[in-house]
């Protein structure tokens, strides 16, 4: 009789790799994503100021030399590692051999972590930059909106609102970007939804042109791609940092170094191993492209 078993295997490793980049992973559909790294530091990024033309400087002037800014941004490889073992009892138990749903659990995982340890921290943390990624390239203070910020000078925290989504776009474009040149992401959680919901310039027709009378549908509303998107975690003063990114603004890196296997272990009495080992890294790509909403959580 032929054995298929490793063709299953081979099965179990591409789903998980399926899962973790298409159902466990919330973010990394909406960023650049990039694979094939390694080494300690990959650069996946040349960077180009902003640059201006002259214009009528006379007849058989010099050549102009502008000296447009150059940088790098960089890449450092995280390992991100699930585990479990199939024992021989569990599949007595089931009735039939959970090994499939454990690869399931473990692409989810994977997925998760992606978000919550890779994409996440880089939206606001410290990057690197220059030639050999020694420059730590801190988040400006400029690129964000108040947790009070309402448009009127007020002091009371608030939760998200239509006028700070209007903020922060005037931040992308008062740097200069090309909003309509790319997908404008929002992620944010059901509680923050629910506040926007409220909000009377998104739901009353005579406060905005692009109403939308059903409580869900915000998609599209000032251009936004909306995320709902649970795994933003408060911070020490209580407040919630909501990313609005460009999607070229974030890049996120897949190292060609990784680990997927499922294999019997002869130490365990052959049950099944199923362990998955990778490597990712992230960075935004400019700091012109990320705005950071701060809200105040918004309490059931």
């Amino acid at each position: 009789m032929v054995d298929l078993s490793p063709h299953n295997i081979q099965s179990y490793i591409d789903n998980t790799i399926h899962v973790a980049q298409i159902q466990g992973s919330v973010l990394l559909p909406h960023c650049w994503h990039g694979t094939g790294y390694s080494g300690k530091k990959a650069s996946p990024v040349k960077t180009f100021g902003t640059t201006k033309a002259r214009v009528n400087s006379g007849r058989n002037a010099d050549t102009p030399i502008m000296g447009t800014p150059r940088d790098r941004r960089w890449l450092s490889p995280n390992e991100i590692e699930w585990g479990d073992l199939v024992d021989s009892l569990d599949i007595v138990n089931f009735g039939d051999d959970p090994t499939s749903d454990l690869v399931l659990a473990g692409g989810m995982a994977l997925g998760r972590a992606i978000d919550e340890d890779i994409i996440i921290p880089a939206f606001f943390g410290t990057n690197y930059t220059g030639e050999n990624g020694e420059t730590a390239t801190t988040f400006p203070s400029g690129n964000e909106v108040a947790a009070v910020f309402d448009g009127q000078g007020g002091a009371t925290p608030l939760g998200l609102t239509a006028t700070k989504i209007a903020r922060a776009k005037r931040i992308l474009k008062g740097n200069k970007e090309r909003v309509d040149l790319d997908v404008l992401n929002l992620a944010y959680p059901a509680d923050q939804h629910e506040k926007l919901a409220e909000d009377i310039f998104t739901t009353s027709k005579d406060f905005a042109t692009k109403a939308r009378k059903d409580e869900d549908d915000f998609q599209g509303y000032m251009g936004i791609n909306f995320i709902p998107y649970e795994g933003l975690v408060e911070q020490s003063d209580g407040d919630l940092w909501l990313p609005m990114w460009l999607s070229r603004g974030m890049h996120v890196g897949e190292y060609e170094e990784h680990e997927r296997d499922v294999y019997k272990r002869g130490d365990k009495k052959n049950n099944t191993q199923v362990y998955f080992q990778e490597f990712w890294g992230a960075t935004r790509t400019q700091e012109t492209k990320v705005v950071k909403i701060i809200c105040e959580p918004y309490a059931l």
